[in-house]
């Protein structure tokens, strides 16, 4: 990728996204206590913490990447687009999709939930 602005969208289009027949694949980049209060639906889950270690394991698909705030996401997109991978950021991470009314899941994730997609391993 070329160096430049970090591409990012608005939780509604993001969401927009989401629902194409060849999503992108939402990557949460927030720690397991966070993703275990509130995540967004089908979001998988490397945290900051993990990304430099974890990033090949992401499949070769764009991504949209999300934390609480921004903050986060937008300094993983940067490091992912570094890599060379088609990422972008969700502004305002959490805190505005949900402003946005978009669904969330709240309370202990169900097995399974938060790992890369079978098909994607």
């Amino acid at each position: 990728m070329r160096p430049g602005p970090i591409p990012s969208v608005e939780p509604g289009d993001a969401a927009a996204r989401l629902a194409e027949p060849d999503a992108p694949l939402l990557i949460d980049v927030r720690e397991r206590d966070e993703f275990d209060t509130v995540r967004i639906a089908d979001a998988v889950l490397v945290p900051m913490s993990e990304l430099q270690a974890r990033a090949g394991e992401l499949p070769e698909r764009p991504l949209l990447v999300y934390c609480h705030s921004g903050g986060r996401s937008m300094a993983a997109t940067n490091y992912l687009r570094a890599l060379g991978r088609d990422a972008t950021n969700v502004t305002g991470g959490i805190v505005a999709w949900s402003r946005a009314g978009l669904p969330v899941r709240t309370g202990a994730p169900i097995e399974g939930e938060g790992s890369l997609p079978a098909a994607s391993r």
